[in-house]
């Protein structure tokens, strides 16, 4: 079981699709609209994963600041649940084999 964080951009409901982990949302932690750096602060240590659709993450923050922290970015065109729900099982997968300090692409590419 890993801690997931899934941020704002993203329908809180795809909590409700990952039952075999613990799932809390950006604003959950009461952190919607704090800037990605303090965020990723924030959650660092804390949780292991943080699923995001902002693909620019990854070059806007500096990844070797989060070794404990795991990204997966969903390429996807806004975050609607029926946007992610052809994702999960690629979420769910990736999930299972990520590592911390490690950035995925979903779909890659």
């Amino acid at each position: 079981m890993k801690k997931i964080v899934i941020d704002e951009c993203l329908d809180l409901r795809l909590r409700h699709y990952l039952p075999e982990h613990e799932c809390v949302t950006v604003q959950y932690l009461q952190a919607k609209g704090t800037k990605d750096s303090n965020l990723l602060k924030k959650i660092s240590g804390v949780f292991d994963v943080l699923i995001t659709r902002d693909n620019s993450l990854q070059f806007q923050q500096n990844p070797q600041k989060y070794l404990t922290l795991a990204v997966i970015s969903l390429r996807v065109k806004n975050g609607r649940l029926k946007r992610l729900l052809p994702l999960l099982p690629e979420i769910q997968a990736a999930l299972r084999t990520i590592k911390p300090g490690q950035w995925l692409r979903i779909p890659p590419g």
